[in-house]
Formats: structure tokens, C-alpha cells, sequence
């Protein structure tokens, strides 16, 4: 979660976006996917912005967390996933490919 000082200026589309960027071409990957609480629309929204797709809702799924009595949660949970684009989707955003190549060496 963001700083709501920063939430709505574009940081964690242009963080993600790079991120994946970063799997596809230097590490390989085929598939990412992501799990979101079904109440998480900001979430849920960056996901498809990212040109991920909506696979499916599991109900009452556990989650990675316990309640403070130690019981476990039961969420909700949507599912995205995206694979891997083609070279026409890493060409869309070159300022990023261009950071990130600097930062990464």
C-alpha cells in the first residue's frame, strides 16, 4: 500500500510494469500471476491496466496471514495472470526498459 500522499500518480503501475518487464526478459517467465482480495478494486484495476486478465474468484480462500487468535483469514481472492508478450507490448513504455536497464546493469 502506497502512501495515499502518492496513490493516484501513476508509481505503482510504472514500479509493476518494470517489474514484469524485468521477469519476462531477464528471468525467463511465461507466467505471472496475481492474487487480489475481491474488495481491493485499486488493485484489481492496476492488474488490468497491466494487461492482465481476470482467470477466476476463489471464495473463502485462505490467506498467507493469521487473525491475532491465530486462526487463519478466509478472503475472497481474485485471480490475474498474464503471459508472455509479445515484443510489440515491451516496446510500449521505452523509458522504463531504458531505467531499468541502467539500474540493473
Amino acid at each position: 500500500m502506497l502512501n495515499a500522499e502518492f496513490q493516484g500518480k501513476g508509481y505503482a503501475y510504472e514500479a509493476a510494469h518494470a517489474f514484469l518487464d524485468y521477469l519476462f526478459r531477464q528471468k525467463g517467465a511465461r507466467r505471472i500471476y496475481a492474487y487480489v482480495e475481491d474488495y481491493n478494486l485499486p488493485s484489481q484495476h492496476l492488474c488490468e491496466k497491466l494487461g492482465m486478465r481476470r482467470e477466476g474468484l476463489f471464495q473463502e480462500f485462505v490467506t498467507f496471514v493469521n487473525n491475532p487468535d491465530g486462526t487463519p483469514p478466509y478472503e475472497n481472492t481474485c485471480q490475474y495472470a498474464t503471459l508472455h508478450p509479445s515484443s510489440d507490448f515491451l516496446l510500449t513504455m521505452p523509458v522504463l526498459w531504458h531505467m531499468e536497464r541502467n539500474l540493473c546493469g
